[in-house]
């Protein structure tokens, strides 16, 4: 069966033009006009989009005692409703378990529990004999990206064992990801509030000051110099570290840099209301001059994407210590839905072209994790993951009308120009005109097209 979504405006990151786009067994075969199908979908007076990729998720996060309120089923389903049909999400190992079998296991837990298509990366945990095997294993899963943390006990890696891993991955033709704060600093600062009675949620964001990112990032680029193994900056939320960023890229290293909507639309301030709590997340939101620095980011090219590290707490799970001790509040808050309508709604305030906006949400993430050509793309042979965007739209943010999980939202109230009207996953219609039509999960992993570059 044919299907064409006719009459709307097409938003590549090389250009905008107006098109039907004509689809056949999941695959788009033509970007013209005058095609004849089996199905129209009315695409008049809207934007047709790649599907996003989302490149950093958390469904059904485990963190001590919590579990992420959003599963790989109904967060995929708020995914859809965000424009989202690719998302990246991550296979921690257990104490003592291989990496490939950590990633079987995540895999299984997603298989046939996901309404968008999904890929895995994996996190080293630690420094062992069999390493360099099980990273083989994980490459003959078609897995090449590899998550390295330098906070949380049970997570980070020292310095020495970075360079071993980093050295490990280049060889073997990978890259890593890495959450860049230092642990240490963050450690005695922390101890030193909670010594003091200091248990308000502003705590947490004096406990993560800028420099802590910042000292990690410069530390980091200068290994990443010395292996050459290419290397994916989360959640960047200083001015300090992009600048770094920006000069490692101007050098030539293979650096990339994601920040997340939170840093670029709320500021430390939100820690000293009376629900502060609810907004603990790390890296902590940072000042405006931050905040400022990374729009800047963005429009001088040094920001590659923007993920959401969408990991919701509900407002119970985040209050149960909220009184007497913010190191113990769950980090982590929603975002995968409200995306793409607050970074549209600002980049019709900047007269910002959408080409730079689709570039990061979708074409720059599926290039720098391999999921091109399949992925980030409307053009023929690419996987017909369509969006039909109202630019028009007007409404605000409210929790009780999203779909994520979780009975809170960072951005209550904000008002937002344009809204999701109609996805397709694949060629398959998953919501149509705001409606929900999907009746099964059929997101599938997501085979690696090329090499990460």
């Amino acid at each position: 069966m044919r299907v064409v979504v006719k009459d709307g405006i097409v938003v590549n990151p090389t250009g905008c033009f107006k098109a039907d786009i004509l689809i056949e067994h999941g695959v788009i075969i033509g970007v013209g006009k005058n095609y004849a199908a089996d199905t129209e979908i009315e695409a008049r007076n809207c934007l047709v989009l790649p599907g996003l990729v989302d490149p950093h998720v958390h469904m059904g996060f485990k963190s001590g005692e919590f579990i992420s309120s959003d599963d790989f089923e109904s967060g995929t389903r708020a995914a859809a409703y965000g424009g989202v049909t690719t998302i990246i999400d991550f296979a921690v190992p257990e104490k003592e378990e291989s990496l490939d079998t950590a990633l079987s296991r995540r895999l299984q837990e997603a298989a046939g529990h996901c309404y968008v298509d999904y890929e895995i990366h994996v996190a080293i945990t630690c420094v062992r004999d069999s390493l360099s095997a099980e990273i083989q294993k994980c490459l003959e899963q078609g897995v090449s990206v590899f998550r390295l943390y330098t906070v949380y006990p049970e997570l980070k890696l020292d310095e020495g064992d970075f360079y071993i891993v980093m050295s490990l991955v280049k060889d073997m033709g990978g890259m890593v990801r890495v959450h860049a704060e230092n642990a240490s600093i963050i450690e005695i600062k922390q101890n030193r509030f909670l010594k003091e009675a200091a248990t308000d949620p502003y705590s947490h964001y004096l406990s993560r000051p800028a420099f802590v990112e910042e000292e990690t990032v410069a530390r980091l680029l200068i290994l990443q110099r010395e292996t050459g193994c290419p290397i994916y900056f989360n959640h960047i939320s200083t001015s300090a570290a992009l600048q770094l960023i920006q000069q490692a890229k101007a050098k030539g290293q293979r650096v990339y840099a994601e920040t997340c909507p939170q840093y670029l639309f709320l500021t430390a301030d939100v820690y000293q209301k009376p629900n502060g709590f609810l907004y603990l997340v790390s890296p902590a939101f940072k000042s405006e001059e931050d905040r400022k620095a990374l729009w800047r980011g963005i429009e001088l090219g040094v920001v590659d994407t923007i993920g959401t590290d969408h990991c919701p707490y509900t407002k119970e799970q985040k209050a149960k210590y909220a009184l007497y001790d913010f190191t113990r509040v769950p980090n982590g808050i929603p975002g995968i839905e409200t995306t793409l309508p607050l970074l549209f709604t600002e980049w019709q305030r900047r007269g910002w072209p959408l080409e730079k906006l689709v570039a990061l949400v979708s074409y720059n993430p599926s290039r720098i994790f391999g999921l091109l050509p399949r992925k980030g793309l409307i053009q023929p042979g690419a996987d017909a993951d369509i969006v039909v965007f109202d630019p028009m739209h007007e409404w605000e943010i409210r929790a009780n009308s999203l779909h994520m999980n979780v009975d809170w939202n960072p951005y209550e109230g904000f008002k937002c120009i344009g809204k999701v009207k109609t996805v397709l996953l694949r060629g398959e219609v998953i919501i149509e005109e705001g409606e929900w039509k999907s009746k099964a999960c059929i997101g599938q992993k997501v085979t690696t097209g090329g090499k990460n570059v």
